[in-house]
Order: structure tokens, then C-alpha cells, then sequence
């Protein structure tokens, strides 16, 4: 069932949300109600597949049935991947606050995980600029920083974001562009 989790979430990936939320159901079936990596990973996909299809309310159910699996489980970087997931949510729908403690809570949870990491530092870094936060380009370095590609677009798109913040001025204690 790990195969058809890894299948669901490249389809997810892809842009084939339709099909990653039945390879993730369908994983789900055949798995054990028990708490494992692998049911928290396809909760994680189902969630992300669901709310890719604009059902948030169920989607966000089920990113916290992950989460909460992937604490049973004992499985990190599942659960730090969800926190993102559900972070990126919480900031594309106006709650920067959330999104943030999401991302920092991922961030503790990564730390054996450059990659991940990365990613989770960047996140971060777009939550804390919603909410005009001067830590957002400490953080956008982090991410730059722990890039093992330089030349990758993620690197690239850290160097977009610490550019933007870098050309904002402070007016009155608010970031303005």
C-alpha cells in the first residue's frame, strides 16, 4: 500500500487530484485502521487531493486525522509534510497566524531534514510576510541556505522572495512595497 500512496500523491503532484483522491482512498481501504506512516501519508494526499478540489472543510478534516496518525506513528517528516500542507492552506484563506504556527511547528519537527526543511522555512517565510513580520527574511535565508542545489528552482524561487522582502521599506513599523 506504500506503492499506492507514493502513486496517489505523484498524481497529486501532477495536477491529477480526481486521481490521486482514489489511489489515496483506495490505499486507505486496504490498510489497517491502526496508526502507521503509510495511513498518515495517504490521509495526508487524500486531504491535500480534497482540498485541490476545493472541499477545504473536508480536506482540512482529514490533513488533521494525518497529523494526528503521524504523532501516533511516531513518523515526523509525514506529519511536518501535513503541518506545510495545512499551513499553505491556512495562508491561501487569510490566517497568516495559523499558517505560521503550523510552519514553525513543522520546522522543529524537520530538523534532521535539509530538504524538508528548506521548504518549511520558505513556507514560513510567505506567512510571516502576510502579516508583515521582519523575521520572514531570516527566514527565506534559512531555506536559501540549507538549498543543496543552488541552481534548483526552489533555490531560485528562496532568491525571489528574499528579493521582494528586501525591497520593502519600513513605514510606521509596517512592511509597504
Amino acid at each position: 500500500m506504500a506503492r499506492l500512496t507514493d502513486v496517489a500523491e505523484l498524481a497529486l503532484s501532477c495536477g491529477g487530484e480526481t486521481q490521486a483522491e482514489t489511489l489515496a482512498r483506495e490505499a486507505l481501504y486496504y490498510l489497517s485502521d491502526a496508526a502507521c506512516a503509510t495511513r498518515s501519508k495517504a490521509l495526508r494526499v487524500l486531504g491535500a487531493a480534497l482540498i485541490a478540489q476545493g472541499q477545504t472543510e473536508a480536506g482540512s478534516a482529514t490533513l488533521e486525522q494525518a497529523i494526528s496518525m503521524a504523532v501516533d506513528a511516531r513518523a515526523p517528516a509525514i506529519e511536518a509534510s501535513a503541518l506545510c500542507q495545512y499551513g499553505l492552506l491556512a495562508l491561501n484563506h487569510g490566517d497568516p497566524v495559523s499558517a505560521e504556527g503550523r510552519f514553525r511547528r513543522a520546522i522543529e519537527l524537520l530538523a534532521p531534514s535539509p530538504h524538508l526543511l528548506a521548504i518549511a522555512h520558505h513556507h514560513l517565510a510567505l506567512a510571516l510576510v502576510h502579516h508583515d513580520r521582519r523575521e520572514a527574511e531570516h527566514h527565506a535565508q534559512k531555506a536559501l541556505a540549507l538549498r543543496s542545489d543552488q541552481d534548483s528552482h526552489l533555490a531560485e524561487a528562496d532568491r525571489v522572495l528574499l528579493a521582494r522582502l528586501r525591497t520593502t521599506t519600513t513605514c510606521g513599523g509596517e512592511r509597504t512595497t
